[in-house]
């Protein structure tokens, strides 16, 4: 995705520059004794001094485990043809913004929605509704960021998920949602707008596939 997005900026990257995952290793285990997230960093460099970008890696902490998230929904922030939509960019802050209103209402986050008032995503974060027919999410149709942990759960997950069209009137008839990044794993949604759900069984099963529980040795 790093390499992909880059090409669609115009700036040159290397393949053999990007730090594979042994080097990413190397790095996570030279600053902690514990699991890291870490983020590959590129910059554009000034082309017309033939000076190339930089690539670089970040780390922290895996953040605390969050039980739930309540999301607020809100027009997307950006127009349709907007390429910052679906990039992994620097360019946060109109999500930023967006879940400050969110959170100024008393929500966790925003939940972005669509001029046909089709469901996109959260600010950060991909999302996943238990429809009746089974698990759906929005499509990566040039409206919202594919994330990989998104990308991951449709390849793999245990259970069918698929990408369709989620109007919001379609939350009716929802049992179950939860959204999703690299940092966050999956998080169950008990709330949007004004409507509740319940933290679901197949929720709880597939977060606990995605990222296992510790096994205490005897």
């Amino acid at each position: 995705r790093l390499l992909r997005t880059a090409a669609d900026l115009g700036i040159g990257v290397d393949a053999a520059r990007i730090p594979d995952a042994a080097e990413v290793t190397r790095y996570a285990r030279a600053l902690a004794g514990c699991d890291l997230v870490v983020r590959l960093n590129v910059t554009a460099g000034v082309p017309a001094a033939k000076r190339p970008g930089v690539v670089w890696m970040t780390a922290q902490l895996i953040p605390s485990p969050v039980a739930a998230v309540r999301l607020r929904t809100c027009p997307t922030v950006a127009p349709r043809d907007e390429p910052y939509r679906v990039w992994k960019t620097f360019q946060y802050g109109g999500r930023l913004a967006a879940n400050q209103k969110a959170h100024d209402a008393g929500f966790d986050g925003a939940l972005m929605v669509d001029a046909g008032d089709n469901l996109l995503e959260m600010a950060h974060a991909n999302l996943f509704v238990r429809l009746a027919d089974g698990w759906a999410t929005p499509p990566a149709n040039g409206d919202l960021l594919p994330g990989t942990v998104r990308q991951h759960l449709l390849a793999h997950a245990p259970v069918p998920i698929r990408e369709q069209v989620v109007p919001r009137a379609a939350l009716a008839g929802a049992t179950e949602a939860f959204v999703t990044n690299s940092k966050i794993g999956i998080v169950p949604v008990t709330q949007i707008d004004g409507q509740t759900f319940a933290v679901g069984r197949e929720t709880r099963e597939l977060a606990e596939w995605l990222m296992p529980s510790p096994r205490v040795q005897g």
